[in-house]
């Protein structure tokens, strides 16, 4: 992928609106269809169609080669990628500066057929134990690595 710079536009609010309306329509970022807009009238190659299948044909192999959620995360930040829920759907995400790109679902994939792939919801955050909970109460619901340490039984 070509480097992008970060460029400062002025817009007119009913033009910016009308950008926003279409981003909403296509399911990409705003930036995406001014980036194309200008690409059109500036007479070069861009457009949510071709990123969007240029990311698709890019992951794809990603996609089918995991052999599960964590390791499908490990293999986009490889590509500069990353999933993210956000507004109750996943999202790609560029990695390490996260900024969404598009819905999981304008790739291929769903978050559904991935789920049923990978025997597996996508994974979230678990809630952590309160203070007051105790060792054996944390231990319960904690993680391996998570779990206070035992100490060996005592010689007699």
């Amino acid at each position: 992928m070509a480097a992008d710079r970060t460029v400062t536009l002025r817009l007119s609010d009913s033009l910016f609106r009308a950008a926003l309306a279409r981003a909403r329509a296509e399911e990409v970022p705003a930036a995406e269809v001014i980036r194309t807009a200008l690409a059109r009238e500036v007479g070069a190659e861009a457009g949510p169609v071709g990123a969007v299948a240029a990311v698709r044909g890019a992951l794809s192999a990603e996609f089918a080669a995991a052999a599960d959620w964590l390791d499908l995360q490990r293999r986009l930040r490889g590509r500069g990628f990353v999933l993210r829920r956000r507004d109750d759907a996943l999202w790609l995400h560029t990695w390490p500066v996260e900024r969404p790109l598009l819905p999981l679902a304008r790739l291929g994939p769903g978050e559904a057929a991935l789920t049923v792939h990978y025997r597996a919801p996508f994974p979230a955050h678990a809630p952590l134990p309160r203070r007051g909970d105790g060792p054996r109460a944390a231990a319960a619901g904690a993680r391996p690595w998570q779990r206070p340490k035992q100490r060996p039984a005592q010689r007699a």
